[in-house]
């Protein structure tokens, strides 16, 4: 009785805290409004530089799509975390909460709140964190279950250790909140954005493709990705590689790094869209559902197809 009476005690505590600083934020912001022009000006400045520029995108494998008679891969590109970030630092007068609500021994449930204090807008989410992960290795393990992925291969359910949760948690909460984020700032200044990131790192590159490729090289091989995978990825070798090739890498390295995917998902994708293609079937994987502006700017095709036509 007592425990449970302290239990409550400290949720009150906890909830008079979290609106009294809501409270104090949403005075703030009335006292020191944002500047629109001035946030879209900073928002530019930021996109100028090419160490952020090149962190700003993100690509990753969504389904296939016909070309040509022929099924080849599709992909969704836009704006990362990182990019979400300093949007929402320039923008001023957002404020953000995570709040677990459950949990027990099998998963953990957040609730994440995305609050414009000037406009009184808000997006919000739940996210749940399942304590398990799958591993192709079982060795010193607790092991809880096994199943045969997509690929034919046997991998085993495992019970994640505190850093797996928390690396999945955070993952997944810098998603939300990117997606709830980006939703408050203008598509406009969004668009400026990006557009203004593309040319950043399209000059970057050209300016030095040696060291650009270098750089490149260097950051996917810190991941495990060997400069023979990247070949495998290009259809080509790397002695022939084109600043929009490059960047293109960037932009999956980016999305990697966040946790948006793995290496393993464009390779075996590519490799699934080609035997699709040879088989001319129908896509077997989910297309990207578009409708939200905050997920994705464009749809490209083929890696291929992209790459030759950037050179």
């Amino acid at each position: 009785m007592e425990i449970a009476q302290r239990a409550e005690l400290a949720a009150m505590r906890v909830a008079a805290q979290a609106k009294a600083e809501i409270e104090s934020a949403f005075i703030m912001a009335l006292k020191m409004p944002r500047n629109r022009d001035q946030a879209r000006i900073e928002i530019l400045e930021a996109c100028k530089n090419v160490t952020f520029a090149s962190m700003a995108k993100y690509k990753k494998p969504v389904g296939k799509k016909e070309v040509n008679g022929t099924w080849v891969q599709n992909y969704v590109e836009g704006p990362s975390i990182r990019f979400a970030e300093e949007m929402i630092r320039a923008w001023t007068n957002v404020k953000i909460q995570s709040v677990v609500i459950y949990e027990d021994d099998e998963r953990r449930i957040t609730f994440i709140n995305v609050i414009d204090l000037q406009s009184n807008i808000s997006y919000s989410s739940q996210i749940t964190v399942e304590k398990t992960i799958e591993r192709k290795n079982d060795k010193g393990r607790e092991v809880l279950g096994e199943r045969v992925n997509t690929y034919g291969e046997r991998v085993f359910i495992v019970k994640a250790t505190d850093d797996e949760i928390r690396n999945k948690e955070a993952a997944m909460l810098s998603k939300e909140i990117r997606n709830a984020s980006l939703r408050l700032i203008p598509q406009d200044i969004t668009q400026d954005a990006m557009e203004q990131v593309d040319s950043t790192v399209k000059a970057g590159v050209s300016s030095d493709i040696e060291s650009a490729k270098k750089q490149i090289l260097d950051a996917f091989a810190a991941i495990g990705v060997k400069p023979v995978d990247l070949e495998q990825y290009l259809g080509h070798g790397l002695s022939t590689v084109s600043p929009a090739e490059i960047a293109d890498l960037r932009t999956v390295h980016t999305t990697i790094k966040n946790g948006e995917a793995t290496w393993a998902s464009y390779i075996e994708k590519e490799a699934a869209a080609a035997d699709q293609g040879s088989l001319n079937g129908p896509p077997t994987d989910p297309l990207f559902k578009a409708g939200d502006p905050s997920k994705h700017q464009d749809v490209r095709g083929s890696a291929a197809g992209k790459k030759g036509a950037g050179k």
